[in-house]
């Protein structure tokens, strides 16, 4: 954002009227890949819209489809411009585009997110009428972790939809780690769970107050292993990590696949001890640490 200041005055030339009633403004970006794309930007925050970012990087700049010559609808909540594949003599085509992007996302009807077959780069939320739509993809997620280290997001492990439909939980895969991080579906606003070093996470469930979320830790050691988070404050729950971590993990026993109980407070997961002859056994646990119980066989 070092050029920032130096592109005020095209701001004001592309988009007075908004700039000057809502603190937007749009432009072209000429990049170093040699694509033009589009950008909407607030002047007092300096950062563009995320959401509107992420619209345009998914539907043309993936695709290798320039976008510019944009132009504010009169009811300023739209962008107007042109896009052309790169390259190409095809005619310009004119598309329209809400400025902020897929979000925010109309939550009540949302009902499921999912990660295609065949397309492990992308999240899509699926709608009660049928209808889905791309959210995410990895190319979108931070480069660096908040301790510093580099999140080389491959593809998506696992993603589960908030009680509330406000949010997303996704786990990442890397070639050397994997992370968890949450999004939200009103600002498309992405937040660094927590860090995966030499592994990755599986089976994320959100617990039924959404207070919670469980989920699978595949690490470098090769025994998997659950766990449950504070969705607050991205803190494992301490005291139902020592269990499993006491009961299982130091045994070399592996523990997999989480289930909420309906009020929250304890879950059921599958334990597998060493060895391909080892029986495949269901638990519960409360989340506070004081009861175990094997539930079947």
């Amino acid at each position: 954002m070092r050029w920032f200041p130096t592109i005020i005055g095209l701001a004001v030339g592309i988009g007075m009227w908004t700039f000057l009633t809502s603190g937007l403004f749009i432009l072209t970006d000429h990049g170093a890949s040699g694509l033009r794309e589009v950008a909407v930007y607030d002047v007092r925050s300096r950062a563009a819209l995320r959401g509107f970012a992420g619209l345009i990087d998914m539907e043309f700049f993936q695709r290798n489809v320039d976008t510019f010559a944009p132009v504010w609808t009169v009811d300023s909540r739209r962008v107007r411009f042109k896009t052309r594949a790169a390259g190409t003599t095809k005619p310009i085509e004119t598309s329209v585009a809400a400025s902020s992007g897929p979000f925010p996302i109309a939550t009540r009807s949302v009902v499921a997110v999912f990660i295609p077959k065949g397309e492990r780069t992308a999240l899509y939320l699926r709608f009660a009428n049928g209808s889905a739509r791309r959210i995410l993809t990895v190319a979108q997620l931070p480069k660096t972790s908040r301790s510093g280290l580099g999140m080389d997001a491959q593809g998506f492990s696992g993603a589960a939809l908030a009680p509330d439909r406000d949010r997303v939980a996704f786990a990442t895969l890397g070639q050397v780690h994997g992370w968890v991080g949450l999004l939200s579906l009103r600002t498309g606003a992405v937040r660094e769970f927590d860090f995966f070093y030499g592994g990755h996470a599986t089976d994320l469930a959100w617990s039924p107050n959404g207070r919670f979320i469980a989920l699978t830790d595949d690490g470098p050691s090769g025994i998997r292993e659950v766990a449950a988070y504070l969705v607050e404050s991205g803190k494992p729950v301490s005291t139902f990590g020592a269990l499993i971590d006491r009961r299982f993990f130091q045994k070399e026993i592996e523990t997999y696949a989480p289930v909420w109980s309906d009020d929250s407070r304890s879950l059921r997961f599958k334990a597998k001890g060493p060895g391909s002859a080892s029986r495949i056994e269901t638990w519960e646990a409360l989340l506070d640490g004081t009861r175990l119980r094997r539930v079947a066989p």
